[in-house]
């Protein structure tokens, strides 16, 4: 495989690590968000300091939608770049390979994050409960991560090595 070669499977598992990482900012940022928020309401009082406060807390609500956003648009770009590359059948062998050491990540990751909004601390936001902002999308991706993540990077491979030879 070329260095710097577009539409391969290793942007696949550079984008599953950056969501989960992502993944795991926000639900850190919307729990620490939540217990700051009050105590910063109660020093500053009633005034700018409340609306700040509480435009904040709209926008937290929108991380869910964002992150579904970023999810799929990350892995368009691989797949129209794939359409793009010329592929050669040998590298078919190195992308089965990537794709296997995909299978052994995502399903390590998806229990990461899973395990972590298992805790007593994080639990509320990803299964709703007593938080302010429920993680529903993003509790449904990381639970059917290794799925979703083998389809897209199949539909990576497919497009790279399914097209007709050009002359």
């Amino acid at each position: 495989m070329r260095v710097g070669k577009k539409g391969s499977l290793l942007d696949a598992i550079f984008i599953t690590v950056a969501m989960m990482f992502l993944g795991v900012m926000i639900l850190v940022s919307i729990y620490l968000a939540d217990n700051i928020f009050p105590q910063l309401t109660e020093m500053f009082g009633a005034g700018e300091a409340k609306t700040v406060v509480e435009t904040a807390k709209q926008g937290y609500g929108m991380l869910d939608y964002l992150f579904l956003f970023l999810f799929f648009a990350l892995y368009s770009v691989p797949i129209m770049f794939s359409f793009m590359v010329k592929g050669n059948p040998i590298f078919m062998v190195v992308n089965l390979l990537i794709l296997v050491i995909l299978f052994l990540i995502t399903p390590t990751l998806s229990n990461v994050v899973r395990e972590m909004w298992s805790s007593d601390e994080f639990s509320s936001y990803a299964y709703g409960g007593g938080g302010s902002y429920v993680f529903s999308i993003m509790t449904k991706i990381f639970q059917y991560l290794p799925l979703v993540t083998a389809s897209l990077s199949a539909i990576i491979m497919v497009a790279m090595f399914a097209k007709g030879s050009e002359t």
